[in-house]
């Protein structure tokens, strides 16, 4: 079981390694911005009393916000990467191909949509900002990029994690 572990932090790393890095090209070279996961932080600390800014504008984020909401992101991605080699078993494991990894990354899409834009106030598959339409399909682009890590990690993890 330890190794499956091993295997589903270093997928789970590669590919929220991988989405980030998709993230931050958008937003340096095309200027789309990338997840803020502080605000998961803070959403994630609902009852933290917080000083009220001196003026208004958009809400400043702690450094423990930024780190719990980073921390977060990496623990959500190695638990869908721990499902994934879950459901595949050892020969995928072993020999990974890219279609369950990509299956994989693109269902999460359903998490982003239906559990983290409703809870961060933007309404079911973001129905409530002013681009639902781009934000769906930027979205799903960074979902099948994570699934595109899940595929490359599982290659970097059957190569340095042995299967007992």
């Amino acid at each position: 079981m330890g190794d499956i572990v091993a295997r589903a932090i270093v997928v789970g790393v590669v590919a929220v390694l991988l989405f980030d890095l998709w993230g931050w090209a958008l937003e340096r070279f095309f200027g789309v911005r990338a997840p803020n996961w502080a605000i998961l932080g803070r959403w994630l600390t609902p009852f933290v009393e917080r000083p009220v800014p001196a003026q208004p504008g958009p809400p400043t984020f702690g450094t423990g916000e930024r780190l719990l909401g980073t921390t977060a992101h990496y623990i959500t991605g190695i638990v869908f990467a721990g499902a994934l080699l879950l459901i595949m078993g050892r020969d995928w494991a072993e020999r990974p191909t890219p279609l369950p990894a990509l299956t994989m990354g693109l269902s999460t899409v359903v998490f982003a949509w239906f559990v983290i834009m409703p809870a961060l106030g933007h309404g079911i598959a973001a129905a409530k900002t002013p681009f639902p339409g781009r934000i769906r399909i930027m979205t799903l682009m960074a979902h099948f990029v994570f699934g595109c890590g899940f595929f490359l990690g599982a290659i970097v993890a059957a190569w340095l994690v042995p299967l007992a």
